[in-house]
């Protein structure tokens, strides 16, 4: 993977973001980690039939990397080689919680700042695992990121009933539920968080992403975009937007007051989300594609969307309505 030995000889934590091609590389890293990942949701998916992979983050850790290393060579000395074999397994979180567990690792029972979302463990202390991806998403509400990791189960002990709140069993590495379907990992190195995937519950016909430029490439249009920012509120005012009507969605480059007032410089305005008539405030339901919300009479005719509202897993309201009305 490009990019990933220079992280590796350090000690930050890099996403690489992955998305779903419809040309094969062979022997393309950035190919064998998307595939990996989407192969392996789709393998055990028992439910939710209408999931699909949109795109894949890549997680490189360094400090995890060489922890969860090291507990695997501690497990082969300690039971053999076959036990030391790591097995991929998806865990379902709030959103909330992803990074962290990404950039900190898990936490389990003993360590500081660990807490049950649900309850204290109806198999065990642990951290809970399943390599049945609609099993971890019945974990999580309004989510569509699950996490895949490494995770060194060892020497497995059955549990036959339930054993809430209980601790590891003695001569064992790891739990698994009576159905086999979930896996308890007790020790926080013996788990890696590579992959975060990114899904929708989309029926719809599948399309592959255009992922056009990268997040490295954006960062610097966007530096570009800041500095002609700066030189054009120094600019000498032009009436150039006259006919143009603009809308803002998400965090710009400046204030909602202060890009306004730019407009208004250059002949310009925004779009008012009501517009009043005979004292009425006007507005226009809407209803398409499952989404309603009320869109404005005084409807734009720019729309100037940023990048984390554009690619956000759910689309806000408004950025939906002006979709549909185009």
């Amino acid at each position: 993977m490009e990019g990933e030995e220079e992280v590796l000889k350090s000690s930050q934590v890099k996403y690489f973001e992955l998305f779903p091609k419809r040309n094969y590389k062979q022997g393309s890293a950035v190919e064998l980690h998307f595939r990996l990942a989407e192969s392996q949701f789709y393998r055990l998916l028992t439910e939710c039939e209408a999931a699909k992979v949109k795109k894949i983050e890549y997680v490189c850790n360094p400090i995890l990397i060489n922890k969860f290393n090291t507990a695997r060579e501690e497990l082969k000395k300690k039971r053999s080689e076959e036990y030391s074999y790591p097995v991929l397994a998806f865990h379902g979180t709030a959103v909330s919680n992803i990074r962290s567990i990404c950039e900190n690792g898990f936490k389990v029972p003993g360590q500081e700042g660990f807490e049950h979302a649900t309850d204290t463990g109806r198999f065990g202390q642990g951290a809970y695992f399943s390599e049945y991806p609609s099993l971890s998403m019945g974990y999580i509400n309004e989510v569509t990121k699950l996490l895949l990791c490494q995770v060194l189960q060892g020497k497995v002990y059955h549990c036959t009933e339930i054993m809430m709140g209980s601790a590891l069993k003695e001569g064992y590495d790891s739990h698994c539920s009576p159905d086999k379907e979930e896996l308890i990992i007790f020790h926080s190195d013996c788990i890696l968080p590579q992959y975060i995937v990114h899904y929708t519950l989309d029926a719809g016909e599948f399309t592959y992403t255009d992922t056009g430029i990268t997040k490295e490439a954006i960062k610097k249009k966007l530096a570009k975009i800041k500095e002609l920012y700066k030189k054009t509120v120094a600019m000498k005012d032009k009436k150039i937007f006259a006919a143009f009507i603009f809308t803002f969605i998400g965090q710009m480059a400046d204030t909602p007051l202060a890009m306004e007032i730019l407009l208004k410089r250059f002949g310009g305005r925004v779009c008012k989300n009501t517009v009043p008539f005979d004292g009425t405030v006007m507005t226009t339901d809407l209803n398409a594609n499952g989404y309603s919300a009320t869109v404005p009479f005084d409807a734009p005719n720019i729309i100037i969307c940023s990048i984390a509202e554009y690619e956000a897993a759910t689309p806000s309201a408004e950025l939906q309505a002006y979709r549909n009305m185009s």
